[in-house]
């Protein structure tokens, strides 16, 4: 009886064992799938407006040189999201930055630096602001965490 016992504990082992790696494989292919999906999703959001990129598939005619005047890649180009703030002019801290204390923001805590670039300079030279100026302004914050102005207006 003891031998019956052991003989169908075994038994049962090894059918649990074979049922747990059945498991464990479809588990890993449904990994796989669902991550090739992603990619697959991801690779088809990416061909959008902001990604172009013609390539030829591998054959054995152009392998062995590449034709790079079929390839054309084009970096996608980052969108930022602008805020519109208006503020007094504090002055420049240097050629490329303007300071502005941010209206409603107590005054010790209110200036901020912002990048200009040379027609946003051109702007503000314009406008010819001093201390009591109160400008109207678009920025962003790049990758950086550097404030970038992207208009700017005397109100």
């Amino acid at each position: 009886m003891k031998k019956t016992f052991d003989l169908f504990m075994i038994i049962i082992l090894v059918v649990a064992i074979i049922i747990l790696s059945s498991c464990t494989q479809a588990l890993e292919k449904e990994t796989t799938k669902s991550t090739e999906d992603e990619t697959t999703e991801n690779l088809e959001q990416d061909n959008g407006d902001d990604l172009i990129s013609e390539q030829e598939e591998p054959t054995e005619s152009n392998t062995q040189q590449p034709n790079t005047e079929e390839t054309v890649s084009i970096l996608p180009v980052i969108e930022y999201e602008t805020i519109t703030e208006t503020g007094r002019f504090s002055g420049y801290p240097d050629d490329s930055h303007i300071a502005i204390l941010i209206s409603g923001v107590p005054e010790s805590i209110a200036e901020k630096i912002f990048l200009v670039d040379e027609n946003i300079r051109d702007k503000i030279d314009e406008i010819n602001p001093d201390e009591e100026t109160v400008l109207k302004f678009e920025y962003y914050t790049d990758e950086n965490g550097e404030n970038v102005i992207v208009e700017i207006t005397k109100i």
